[in-house]
């Protein structure tokens, strides 16, 4: 679980609009023309337009969030205008992962490792949709994971920066509280119906 890139996902049909809004074909979100690339970041933050699910919910729903939606947008625009400067070096450690096929999740599965794993910084690798383009889908969350992640925002927030006030210790309960309330919310928008399942990784 080396954090080697900071990943964030979109999916095809959300290309697909982008293509529609801009009236051309075959847009490289990766590396957009410079022509194109003024106009792609006015329409980037229409919830049509997003392809990860949980950052569409906060832009329609940022009152349930209790979110600025401009931090959001603010996000969503550097991540892009960081990925499509090839000579800086921090674009490299950039990834963006464009899913294919219409989202139709079945289930919701949420994954927890054991001390063992979390201290090697390991996590249980779960596909979450079988390999054909039609196959079965659901939403994973592997819990113990992302509270890795988390602790790593803190320590970064509380070395570069924070304060003497904030420490990482302060940021990551933040972080925690925050993190598994929006969690709570966007499993309600998106998973509400769908039954739910626990594993546990001894």
């Amino acid at each position: 679980m080396k954090p080697e890139k900071f990943i964030m996902c979109t999916s095809d049909s959300a290309v697909e609009h982008l293509e529609k809004e801009l009236a051309i074909t075959g847009l490289d979100l990766f590396s957009p023309r410079e022509q194109i690339r003024s106009d792609l970041m006015k329409i980037i933050e229409k919830p049509e337009n997003i392809g990860d699910l949980h950052i569409r919910s906060i832009i329609k729903n940022a009152e349930l969030y209790e979110v600025n939606p401009k931090i959001v947008i603010g996000f969503l625009k550097a991540f892009y205008s960081i990925l499509w400067d090839k000579e800086s070096d921090v674009s490299s450690k950039l990834d963006l992962e464009i899913l294919a096929g219409q989202s139709n999740e079945q289930a919701f599965l949420e994954v927890r490792s054991n001390e063992s794993c979390t201290s090697a910084r390991l996590a249980p690798l779960i596909k979450p949709r079988e390999s054909k383009l039609d196959g079965k889908m659901m939403y994973v969350n592997h819990i113990d994971a992302v509270q890795l992640r988390r602790a790593d925002l803190a320590t970064f927030f509380a070395n570069y920066v924070g304060t003497h006030k904030f420490t990482a210790e302060l940021i990551y309960g933040r972080i925690l509280h925050d993190g598994l309330a929006e969690l709570e919310i966007t499993g309600q928008q998106l998973a509400l119906n769908l039954p739910f399942y626990s594993i546990n990784i001894l």
